[in-house]
């Protein structure tokens, strides 16, 4: 998962399997959320999704929930290619 705030820092985020049928069903591709009780680690070398050097991580009481009001926009094509080599 991607977490991008408004300033269009990207972060990665986790979930853990166990927790994921907790905040998946709500959440919508597009939406703009807020994310209460969660932790910061460091970004691990392997399976990177971001430059940024820490993780996102809910924890078993992370609350998520719709920001009402919001009129930030994020643009849907901003992409960044990496090369394989890149991941090893």
């Amino acid at each position: 998962m991607l977490i991008i705030d408004e300033q269009g820092t990207v972060i990665q985020g986790f979930i853990s399997p166990g927790r994921i049928e907790k905040y998946l069903p709500d959440m919508k591709r597009g939406s703009v959320y807020k994310l209460n009780n969660f932790y910061g680690s460091r970004n691990k070398s392997v399976f990177r999704v971001s430059d940024h050097t820490a993780t996102v991580s809910f924890s078993w009481n992370s609350e998520l929930s719709v920001l009402q009001g919001s009129h930030i926009h994020f643009d849907e094509d901003s992409f960044r290619f990496h090369s394989y080599e890149e991941f090893q």
